[in-house]
């Protein structure tokens, strides 16, 4: 982790290379180490908008540098972390400001996230404390950086997993084998832009289609459920994102007529708050 990204390999016994990566929208066919980027580090620029806490990918940098190096600066994940007292404000000189020897200022990193709390409970009317916010903005910037690493490592795992739980399902028969996987209902911002063919920043949500499971000789299927996939709380879906779930129920006498009949799947509708891309694997 640094000022402005975060980089992710992995490293089990030999290096990963990739002979063909994509940078800049252009194709690279050069071996290289496997190297994950995000752009979320210690200088990464935190704000509100959209009625969402987010992190910007671009960042304060060394100058003017986070609100608390005394330079005029915004609220980054440094400041979150200083303003939450998980800095040690002994373990940093007096290197700061317009002299460069002052302390990191703790005052003006408490007036902006006041400041910026008030703007968020503006725009979504609830009553955070500017620590819950603080908080939330250390929880996206996690969330950000551990995406790379569940990405390096889950491949490896998915094979393993779907056999663990088609044995025990079958064990406790509760459902049929179930091959498929990646079957995912989701939706965000940025991504592609189809015009121009250039990668923008945005983010993505998905959670698993909810389908019924199969049937098997001598037993039913379950209905809603979400094989292979962690389940999500519906209400942890509108506070994660800017959607409003209208409905989620079973969608009755979708699993077929048979003497053992499969699982009902889910009628699912989610109204967007703001203008959002959709899309559907399955």
């Amino acid at each position: 982790m640094g000022g402005t990204s975060t980089d992710v390999c992995r490293f089990d016994g030999k290096y990963e290379f990739l002979t063909e990566s994509r940078i800049a929208n252009r194709t690279i066919n050069v071996p290289m180490l496997n190297i994950q980027t995000v752009a979320a580090g210690g200088g990464s620029i935190l704000f509100a908008r959209n009625s969402l806490l987010a992190i910007r990918p671009e960042s304060a940098g060394t100058y003017p540098g986070p609100a608390s190096y005394r330079n005029g600066g915004p609220l980054t994940v440094t400041d979150a972390n200083l303003f939450l007292g998980r800095l040690n404000l002994s373990s940093f000189p007096a290197i700061f400001g317009k002299n460069t020897n002052e302390h990191l200022d703790v005052e003006v990193v408490r007036t902006k996230f006041q400041e910026i709390t008030n703007d968020f409970n503006a725009q979504t009317s609830q009553n955070l404390s500017p620590e819950e916010v603080a908080l939330g903005f250390l929880n996206i910037a996690n969330e950000t950086m551990s995406r790379p690493i569940r990405n390096a490592t889950e491949h490896a795992c998915d094979i393993a997993r779907q056999r663990v739980i088609d044995t025990t399902l079958r064990a406790f028969r509760c459902v049929a084998a179930f091959q498929g996987c990646a079957s995912s209902f989701g939706w965000g911002m940025g991504g592609r832009n189809p015009e121009t063919g250039e990668i923008e920043p945005g983010w993505n949500y998905g959670e698993s289609i909810g389908g019924g499971s199969g049937a098997g000789p001598g037993w039913h299927g379950e209905s809603a459920v979400r094989a292979h996939s962690t389940n999500t709380r519906i209400t942890d879906v509108e506070k994660r994102t800017p959607v409003v779930v209208r409905r989620y129920e079973i969608n009755r006498g979708t699993g077929g007529r048979g003497r053992w009949h499969g699982g009902d799947g889910i009628t699912r509708e989610v109204e967007a708050r703001i203008p959002l891309k959709a899309s559907i694997l399955s």
